[in-house]
């Protein structure tokens, strides 16, 4: 019932999204990951080894029962979120504050994202099947303590999505049980119609706390793929505490950042090495803060 409920509400929010213009990018790259330096391009392989600190979610994950750890996971950060989430997003007029509206809308739209990882709990009972985008080739591994989920799928015919006959769509995603850190990276290549890299990756570091980054870069087939920078946003969560800082660096297809997956990163500052910061914004022991960076 959990299941039928979220496709549901996902089904809805897909619709939503079309109509405003767009859909959300749902494909990441096989082989994203970490270098010895932190740095992560498309030629190295993340590290899914061990490490000391256990910031899981066993018992959260029990209480959804076997076969849901990703959902019990992302519903565990979605919970702590949203209530800071719109506390954050009430403090604001969105009326005059254009850029920090930008940044909350960025937030949200990445939580709907976010929600689909959820979807790969059920491939296994699907064969293979990824309920959005008329994927039949998705998979969830366990492996000790660590889930690997995605798939790479080209199209034979375009979809209404706008994925015409040769796109291509990836998704390639880590899950650290033992550690409570998520990685997962999407792509959609459309040719010379466009393309689109998102990668989010979130750690609990804490009882109600939580570090993430949102990293987006995209191309469209009317804009010079040069002039398209690649974003970011980061936020830290504590307890009833959230701040988020927003920012950008030159983009292209192979950017460059620092990944935090299974790295014990405890400080927003950490994170944003490479961008330009273009907003910062907090709320904090019941107090709004904004301010957005002088051009």
């Amino acid at each position: 019932m959990r299941l039928i409920k979220k496709i549901a509400v996902l089904l809805a929010l897909t619709m939503i999204l079309m109509v405003l213009g767009g859909c959300l990018p749902k494909i990441s790259i096989p082989g994203n990951l970490t270098g010895d330096n932190g740095e992560t391009t498309d030629e190295n392989n993340p590290d899914n080894g061990n490490g000391d600190t256990d910031n899981g979610d066993s018992d959260t994950t029990e209480s959804y029962g076997e076969g849901q750890e990703l959902t019990a996971f992302i519903d565990g950060y979605l919970a702590v979120k949203k209530p800071l989430y719109d506390n954050l997003a009430e403090s604001f007029n969105t009326d005059t504050d254009y850029l920090a509206y930008g940044q909350l809308i960025g937030m949200s739209a990445s939580d709907l994202t976010i929600i689909y990882a959820e979807m790969f709990d059920s491939v296994e009972i699907l064969g293979g099947v990824f309920m959005f985008g008329d994927i039949d080739n998705a998979y969830k591994r366990i492996k000790g303590d660590i889930i690997e989920f995605g798939y790479d799928y080209t199209y034979k015919e375009g979809n209404s999505g706008g994925l015409t006959a040769g796109s291509r769509s990836a998704w390639i995603g880590f899950y650290n049980m033992a550690k409570g850190s998520i990685k997962f990276e999407m792509i959609d290549d459309k040719g010379a119609d466009g393309y689109s890299r998102t990668i989010i990756e979130i750690n609990k570091i804490g009882d109600k706390k939580y570090i993430s980054q949102i990293l987006a870069y995209s191309e469209y087939s009317y804009s010079d793929p040069d002039s398209n920078p690649a974003t970011g946003i980061f936020t830290l969560i504590d307890g009833e505490n959230i701040w988020s800082i927003s920012g950008e660096q030159a983009g292209s297809r192979t950017f460059s950042y620092k990944s935090i997956y299974e790295q014990n990163v405890t400080k927003i500052e950490d994170l944003t090495g490479g961008f330009t910061i273009k907003t910062t914004a907090s709320f904090v022991d019941g107090k709004s803060s904004y301010k957005a960076a002088e051009e």
